[in-house]
């Protein structure tokens, strides 16, 4: 098992990479659409992804969908994730609610 202080320095070398970013991104929005009724009608916008600052590997990932709801109504939703990346390829959500307007 990594140590802290070893596991802050991979995820350093991550937080710097283009890839864990879009990384990031698409797994918040497979995350999102785990949870949505009706997935396939998912219109997609409005992706935004920021790195916490001081916090190597941390991304906050912001995303607006457009999907029916059990009604069969299209509703917009807005979501935020929290997500850690130890490496391109591995990213988790750690956190992810509805953002109220």
């Amino acid at each position: 098992r990594m140590s802290n202080k070893a596991l802050d320095v991979v995820k350093a070398k991550v937080w710097n990479t283009p890839g864990a970013s879009i990384t990031a991104e698409l797994t918040c929005k497979h995350f999102i659409s785990s949870t949505l009724k009706a997935p396939s009608t998912a219109d997609w916008s409005n992706a935004d992804t920021g790195r916490w600052k001081d916090h190597p590997g941390n991304f906050l990932v912001n995303h607006t969908v457009d999907a029916q709801n059990s009604f069969g109504a299209k509703i917009r939703t807005e979501y935020q994730c929290q997500v850690v990346c130890l490496s391109e390829a591995a990213c988790e959500v750690t956190k992810m609610y509805e953002v109220e307007r």
